[in-house]
């Protein structure tokens, strides 16, 4: 599920649906779930240019994927429709504000410890060697766009400032995250926990390591066979509990992990050897799958 919050973001989404050409674009690609501009065009009886607009719209609120497709020809655009469910938060943290923004890059883990297949690249190249875990520990990884690991925990860290610690209301995670299988695989169940300052909040199973279709934001170089995106997801520690998306993970609160003397923030993602479905973690950055955005973390306060 992909969530929707803040003014600018569900205005720019509502403008992208307010027109009956765009509806009728994605009412196409969902009957038809990949089309180049022409095919599209000349089932909807208009001319390529009378859809270009509308297209860059679509795809710049991420409603549609628009991806370049090489033949012997040329180069054509392939259109398909992203299928995620949307969540709008109308409500807008009511009471609540963002105190603390951080962009995490996917490179920048403070600790990390990685059980192959694993691997680790930037938008420009492998970094290091496929399936050595050492390679998570050139300093090369600071440019690092994905990362991907069969077991083990990834871990990044954050400071709070001193007089936020006491008085947080929420701590919201927002990644581009999949399974690690070999090669790709649409059902492939792992089970990821999330541990925050040593405190295991809960744990999500995602359904699978995707590549049935390219990733949108994957530079040309990516092999086509390997993980490819992976789905937006929101992590929420409140006072109340911690959820994923809408579902409630645990009963763990912002309060248990966060006291007034803490002074930074320790977010892990696991891949237990123990656990049900140990099936790998692959984390995405801006400018690997289909979402332009690194980790995000925001700090709510009242």
């Amino acid at each position: 599920m992909r969530y929707i919050n803040g003014e600018c973001n569900i205005v720019e989404l509502f403008k992208a649906l307010d027109s009956e050409p765009r509806l009728s674009i994605i009412r196409h690609l969902y009957q038809y779930p990949s089309l180049s501009m022409n095919e599209l065009a000349e089932k909807l009886g208009v001319t390529h240019g009378a859809i270009t607009g509308h297209i860059k719209t679509l795809a710049a609120s991420n409603l549609i994927f628009v991806r370049e497709e090489h033949s012997g020809r040329g180069t054509r655009k392939r259109l398909s429709l992203n299928r995620e469910r949307i969540q709008v938060d109308l409500a807008g943290n009511i009471g609540n504000r963002i105190v603390r923004e951080e962009k995490i890059p996917i490179g920048s883990f403070t600790k990390v410890e990685v059980k192959p297949p694993c691997g680790i690249a930037s938008a420009e190249s492998m970094i290091g060697t496929v399936d050595t875990p050492s390679s998570f520990s050139l300093s090369e990884r600071n440019a690092a766009e994905i990362l991907w690991i069969a077991g083990g925990f990834v871990e990044y860290a954050i400071p709070i400032p001193g007089e936020l610690s006491g008085g947080l209301e929420k701590i919201e995670i927002t990644m581009e995250i999949s399974s690690e299988a070999p090669g790709t695989c649409e059902e492939w169940p792992s089970d990821i926990s999330f541990i925050i300052n040593g405190k295991d909040v809960g744990t999500w199973t995602s359904p699978g390591d995707y590549g049935a279709m390219q990733g949108q934001l994957n530079p040309p170089w990516w092999d086509v066979n390997w993980n490819q995106y992976g789905l937006q997801k929101r992590l929420s520690v409140t006072r109340d509990g911690t959820y994923m998306d809408d579902l409630r993970l645990s009963d763990c609160t912002v309060d248990e992990i966060v006291g007034p003397l803490s002074r930074s923030l320790s977010i892990r993602f696991a891949v237990p050897g123990n656990s049900k479905n140990p099936g790998g973690l692959t984390l995405f950055g801006e400018k690997f799958g289909n979402y332009p955005q690194p980790l995000a973390v925001r700090l709510y306060g009242g």
